[in-house]
């Protein structure tokens, strides 16, 4: 893969990381009323973009590739067009650590 790589970290996504993950929350109380999910700390979280990707990558196939290198990857996400639901041809890669972030954007920049 060609892919072009830049690196941003912490809550400046520019994408709702809330909807990754089990929707909805346990019933508030008996008149059907759900509680908002708990918020999720994303200050620990160190993003790379990832660009030139194929249209026919999906999420699962970014972080398959980007596991077989070895990287600890804590989520992916290929952006997809609304109407076409076609890849946009980017995506990014969330880890835990900016070490690891680093190390592979050092290693599979323009790769």
């Amino acid at each position: 893969m060609g892919m072009m790589m830049g690196g941003m970290q912490g809550q400046n996504m520019p994408f709702n990381m809330g909807q990754i993950g089990a929707m909805g929350g346990a019933l508030a109380n008996g008149m059907g009323q759900q509680q908002p999910a708990p918020k999720r700390d994303y200050s620990n979280i160190f993003t790379l973009y990832v660009g030139n990707l194929s249209d026919k990558t999906f999420d699962l196939d970014l972080l398959k590739f980007f596991n077989t290198k070895g990287y600890k990857i804590a989520s992916v996400r290929v952006m997809f067009d609304q109407e076409s639901k076609r890849s946009k041809g980017f995506g990014y890669l969330n880890f835990y650590s900016q070490e690891e972030a680093d190390k592979c954007l050092a290693e599979m920049n323009n790769a």
